[in-house]
């Protein structure tokens, strides 16, 4: 949001401000208005709309903005009209370097309103000239949030392949078990492509060495005994 995008036909649009749920914005603006259904919400997206080619041009935003969310099933301003909304983008005949600005609106999923994409789908233009504008933005705790989620994604993972008292030799994603001990020892994962060390050692049980027929894979030492004592 903020940065002026460049259309295919010489108009440049800005998306200024957005507001996910407007519901009680729009039912205040028209008592005709209806409410949205049982799980959707209205939601409102403040757009400027600048002319930059020769003469003069009409952006008709109402008819051309779309948007779409994690549904993947697109919302349009007729079809999912929220009703009357306060000060829609005008239809004014631009001239070059002349902007408009206005509100667009429609009723969405409540489910789709944080995660919305506005796309401009100009008249008679194939879907190479759609432009997508996310009208969200990502705030730091949002990414620490997902960065956080899949780091426990990944433990959850390493946990599922990783059993108490068992070895495990994988190479290239490959998991194949090695003969289980009858006590816990040093063994190494390599999960796809990746070298993780874990250990699971009892007191007293030497540490592994790399074998002479496979260097670099670490397994329990056969010529080494647990001492005495």
């Amino acid at each position: 949001m903020g940065t002026p995008v460049d259309l295919a036909d010489s108009w440049q649009i800005k998306v200024i401000s957005v507001v996910p749920d407007a519901t009680n914005i729009v039912l205040r603006e028209n008592q005709f208005n209806n409410p949205p259904a049982a799980g959707n919400q209205f939601f409102l997206a403040r757009v400027s709309a600048k002319y930059m080619g020769t003469g003069s041009g009409t952006f008709n935003g109402g008819l051309r903005l779309k948007a779409v969310g994690s549904s993947s099933v697109s919302y349009s301003t007729y079809e999912n009209s929220p009703g009357v909304i306060p000060d829609p983008i005008p239809m004014s005949e631009v001239f070059s370097g002349g902007s408009i600005e206005g509100n667009i609106g429609w009723e969405v999923k409540s489910s789709d309103a944080n995660a919305l994409v506005m796309y401009d789908n100009p008249f008679f233009s194939s879907r190479d000239d759609r432009t997508y504008m996310a009208l969200y933005s990502e705030s730091n705790s949002d990414l620490l949030s997902r960065k956080i989620a899949r780091t426990d994604n990944l433990i959850q993972e390493l946990n599922s392949a990783v059993h108490e008292g068992d070895n495990f030799s994988a190479q290239a994603s490959t998991m194949r078990p090695l003969k289980p001990l009858t006590e816990p020892s040093n063994y190494v994962l390599d999960l796809h492509q990746k070298k993780i060390s874990l250990t699971a050692r009892t007191r007293g049980m030497p540490k592994a060495l790399p074998s002479p027929n496979r260097p670099g894979l670490m397994k329990p030492s056969s010529a080494l005994t647990r001492p005495s004592g």
